[in-house]
């Protein structure tokens, strides 16, 4: 049995129905192909489309999906859709049928009529299918916890030899999700900034606000709570917190803060948990929702002893109902089918090999010196042993939101300085994010307190680094002297365990920072051009790509621009009216970048749909001076134009 399932919104991105796409609940669009109970191919939208947090149809997610299978739309057996078809029926309101919208997408995309092969699943429970099937034991506790769902903000199940019972339900009024999003508000950071939160809060001291965060949650009896609505924390905390603009404007009291929600989430969680573990006896827990996803509140579940097994959910957040919702419909359709264990989540498209990846690499050869080595571990291993910080791009991309060694930035985890180096000149974000640790699977324990477990390895919890290292391991042990960790087994990705290895051999430490391929702007890399755009624009040493050491060619930009063809991105929103000051902005993040009016003309020109020949563009009496390629590379770094390299003599993009 083939299922494709899919998770996202029903807008194409040409349309941009922003009245229909109901962007609140559409975010994270993914498409995940499974056969039999086992994942062929997984890909979330915004890798290939390059929107973040893409809202829209997972048009281009479930059209690789097919062709990587080798398959038509006619050979799927059934197509599941992670959202109530009721609920979605009620939010396209007279759009029309979701059944028929969604129908017509797919009928654009791949031609027939597949309407009778459409299932639609609740979301909250399409997150439970997505991780229970994969939890440590026959019988385990299943929390899930999300901003809001169809009809309830999380739920509590039961799996049980392949069946799951829902246990309980939270309302819409407990979704502790919403209740952190109203608080971190008052921290300057806004929708998909949790993580942030997380990150800031071992910065305060939780007890400075324990008192008014107390008279907003109240703990009940059997695991029940109940959280303020959002006027009530708005009331509460006006009085006590001044509201931050941005990370620049961060005072304690919004450190404080931080720590203060980061601990009330973490004791709801565990009273809830506490609850239904001693209620059912369960001694395995699976969690999924986009809560999920705080790393420091499954640490501490793991630290309470109270479950032999925690398995998170590496796709938490909504990418990964896509994955649960063809689970459901298939254990649905065939209960006699059991489910694949999961062991890597490397589901998404592959670099090219041989002679094409060469040819790829070599259209870019006015920006980049390419050499082909014989021994890439190796010489990687030496580049990151001398202090180099690598872009690291091999085999097929990660399902999900962490880079697990495939689409990975890498740099020694010992320097203290690396961290605010890769902070300030190539993520370009805030000072106190921390980074993570990937470590081999046989030596993190020599590291990191592991809470019983021996292998972690999707980054989704945070744990004590061992006291004796902490100062040793400066770019990643963060101010608590926790870490998020990755443990790599040779197995599920040899390549990357040999790279930690061959680094052990030279440093005597087998661990490696590893942090997503990406900058602030865009998503993580996917394609090798994603990765040479991002190399390109940002302070990286070194680009590793298969078998391929890159680095940057010296030489003028004008005379790199020569062999390069730009548009305008689709998001990219120039000035009504030419004047000093000018700045595009980006129709997604209302971000703005200044440029000159010299620079406006040139833009004036640029399609935001054919790429046109940079020369040819210049010929039109543009002058190119200093502060105009300081502008053009401005506007790439933030991906408000496209860059690709012509083909030789063809004055083509490749």
């Amino acid at each position: 049995m083939i299922v494709l399932g899919l998770s996202g919104g029903c807008a194409t991105e040409m349309q941009r129905e922003w009245d229909v796409v109901g962007e609140a609940w559409a975010h994270d669009g993914a498409a995940v192909l499974i056969a039999d109970g086992k994942v062929i191919a997984g890909v979330e939208e915004e890798r290939l489309n390059r929107i973040k947090h893409s809202w829209l149809f997972p048009a281009e997610a479930s059209r690789w999906c097919l062709l990587h299978a080798g398959i038509a739309i006619g050979e799927v057996d059934a197509i599941a859709f992670a959202r109530a078809e009721t609920d979605l029926d009620g939010w396209l309101g007279a759009a029309g049928s979701a059944r028929e919208l969604l129908g017509k997408r797919l009928h654009g995309l791949f031609g027939g009529d597949v309407r009778g092969k459409l299932h639609f699943v609740d979301r909250l429970q399409a997150h439970a299918d997505s991780a229970f099937p994969y939890a440590g034991g026959d019988d385990a506790l299943v929390l899930v916890l999300d901003g809001a769902g169809e009809f309830a903000s999380g739920m509590v199940g039961r799996a049980q030899n392949g069946s799951f019972q829902i246990l309980g339900e939270l309302a819409h009024s407990q979704s502790l999700g919403a209740f952190y999003g109203n608080v971190i508000r008052f921290l300057g950071l806004g929708r998909f900034d949790e993580y942030k939160a997380m990150g800031l809060a071992p910065y305060g001291d939780p007890a400075v606000y324990r008192e008014p965060l107390c008279s907003l949650v109240a703990l009940m009896d059997h695991g029940q709570f109940r959280l303020a609505a959002k006027e009530e924390v708005d009331r509460v905390l006006a009085r006590q917190v001044p509201l931050s603009h941005g990370s620049d404007d961060l005072l304690q009291c919004h450190r404080d803060l931080a720590a203060a929600v980061q601990a009330c989430l973490e004791t709801v969680v565990l009273h809830l948990l506490k609850h239904w573990q001693n209620a059912t006896g369960l001694r395995h827990l699976c969690l999924a929702g986009s809560v999920a996803h705080n790393c420091a509140m499954n640490g501490k579940i793991l630290a309470s002893g109270w479950f032999e097994s925690v398995f998170v959910q590496p796709a938490a957040h909504h990418a990964g109902s896509a994955l649960g919702a063809a689970n459901h419909v298939s254990r649905r359709l065939r209960p006699e089918l059991s489910i694949a264990p999961l062991r890597h989540v490397y589901w998404g498209p592959q670099i090219a090999h041989g002679e094409t990846l060469r040819v790829s690499l070599h259209a870019w050869r006015a920006w980049l010196d390419l050499r082909r080595s014989d021994d890439i571990v190796a010489d990687t291993a030496a580049c990151l042993a001398a202090g180099e910080v690598v872009g690291w791009v091999q085999g097929a991309s990660e399902f999900g939101p962490r880079a697990l060694g495939n689409r990975s930035i890498l740099a020694d985890p010992r320097p203290a300085g690396n961290r605010a180096r890769i902070n300030r000149m190539i993520k370009k974000r805030e000072e106190y994010r921390p980074f993570a640790p990937a470590v081999t699977e046989e030596a993190a324990g020599d590291y990191f307190e592991l809470g019983g477990t021996s292998s972690l390895p999707y980054m989704s919890v945070v744990v004590p680094v061992r006291e004796a290292h902490r100062r040793s391991l400066g770019a990643v042990t963060h101010v608590d002297g926790s870490a998020r960790v990755q443990t790599v087994c040779e197995q599920d990705n040899p390549r990357f365990w040999a790279l930690l290895n061959a680094f052990g051999a030279q440093t005597g430490v087998p661990m490696l920072l590893n942090t997503s391929f990406n900058n602030n702007v865009e998503p993580i890399v996917d394609s090798v051009d994603d990765a040479i755009c991002c190399f390109l624009t940002t302070g990286l040493d070194k680009l590793v790509v298969g078998d391929y050491l890159l680095t940057h060619r010296a030489g003028s930009f004008a005379e790199k621009f020569q062999s390069a063809a730009l548009r305008l991105a689709w998001h990219a929103v120039l000035p009504a009216v030419a004047a000093a000051g000018a700045c595009v902005a980006s129709a997604l993040t209302k971000e703005q970048t200044p440029v000159g009016l010299n620079t406006l003309a040139f833009l004036r020109r640029l399609s935001n749909s054919a790429p046109q020949g940079f020369l040819e563009i210049l010929a039109q009496g543009i002058v190119d001076d200093e502060s105009f390629y300081a502008d053009i590379l401005a506007l790439w770094e933030m991906r408000l134009i496209c860059i690709a390299p012509l083909r030789q003599g063809e004055g083509e993009p490749v």
